[in-house]
């Protein structure tokens, strides 16, 4: 399939990248483009995918701004961009500056500023003209006559209010894509970063786990000693967490709990059926791992992974030792003594 534009943004500018793209479509609705929401699993396919959808696009608009200037996947495109002789429009995100190695390849080039409603305008006119699609005018002058229950003239078939959210006078006001999630997605929203690892049947809903591990103890000392009715729960995680904070000192007591909730509200240490999908589901592991890895953070390590869930209190006949965690290396889950350090990362719903 051809594109008229691909696009080229780091997934941490999302929303503000999605708005740029509803200005484009609603100026002009004819416009093909290649813009990609949900992620690809592997980065061969990753790459695979990138190359042919630029090799079939006429333009690439790159979404500058400082998290796609640390990208090395926008790097790549863009200059394998420049390397196959496409033409490459830099679009200044909010607060963005050229800078690095964008403008060492690209100081020439004239640059967007997406703040700037006559520098927009001129983007647009430029993409109709290059690319011979025809601009809708939605300029006040042009809408005045219409009303909210006339058709838009974006071409969508909606009655200009259903369209937009407003009658035909009022200024365009572009909002986010409304987006869905699916398991292996990179997650960054109100600050919350992670990847995710679970979703519901909407897509709207799910779990994230955190770019980051450390090696803790599940508790300290012997504090372990008859431990035999908290953190029971073997599916949600939070509900353990709950139930240790209601302990006296509990942050220093227990270690891996308190690691996970450090990160934030609604952290924590996962139960052990949320650590089985995280670890022993092979598709979901592996593309877990593998978003984790294209944000330049460690992937999972090899060895035992703490989960929050209690073993002793299945089994209060042993004493109250235990805990139960998954074992990477082998595939299985066992429990093993809450003294012991262990891998951890934190999890949490959105």
């Amino acid at each position: 399939m051809k594109y008229d534009l691909f696009i080229s943004y780091s997934r941490k500018d999302f929303d503000e990248v999605s708005s740029i793209l509803e200005i484009i479509k609603t100026a002009i609705p004819n416009l093909s483009y290649w813009f990609d929401i949900d992620g690809i699993e592997s980065g061969d396919e990753f790459e695979d995918k990138i190359i042919s959808a630029i090799d079939n696009s006429s333009y690439v608009l790159f979404a500058l701004s400082e998290n796609s200037i640390q990208s090395q996947w926008t790097k790549d495109e863009v200059m394998y961009a420049k390397n196959t002789d496409k033409k490459v429009i830099p679009v200044l995100l909010k607060g963005a500056q050229m800078k690095g190695w964008f403008l060492f390849k690209f100081g020439r080039v004239d640059c967007i500023d997406s703040t700037n409603e006559l520098q927009m305008e001129t983007l647009l006119q430029n993409l109709s003209g290059w690319t011979g699609r025809n601009q809708v005018d939605l300029s006040s002058e042009s809408v005045a006559g219409r009303t909210s229950e006339q058709l838009c003239p974006c071409g969508s078939g909606k009655l200009f209010k259903e369209c937009h959210g407003r009658s035909a006078v009022a200024p365009i006001v572009s909002q986010p894509v409304e987006r869905t999630w699916k398991v292996g997605d990179y997650y960054n929203v109100d600050g919350k970063e992670g990847v995710v690892f679970w979703v519901d049947e909407t897509g709207n809903h799910g779990k994230i786990v955190s770019l980051d591990q450390a090696k803790k103890q599940w508790c300290a000392d012997d504090t372990y000693k008859g431990l035999t009715g908290v953190a029971s729960d073997e599916y949600d995680g939070m509900k353990n967490l709950q139930s240790i904070q209601k302990i006296s000192d509990w942050q220093n007591k227990y270690p891996a709990f308190a690691w996970c909730a450090d990160h934030g509200d609604g952290w924590y240490l996962p139960a052990i059926k949320e650590l089985e999908l995280l670890l022993l589901n092979e598709e979901v592991h592996d593309a877990v791992n593998n978003q984790i890895a294209r944000e330049g953070k460690a992937k999972f390590s090899k060895g035992k992974h703490w989960s929050s869930t209690n073993r002793s209190a299945f089994y209060p006949e042993q004493g109250g030792w235990g805990a139960w965690l998954v074992y990477v290396n082998d595939g299985y889950t066992c429990g093993s003594h809450m003294s012991f350090d262990a891998y951890v990362r934190a999890v949490s719903a959105f």
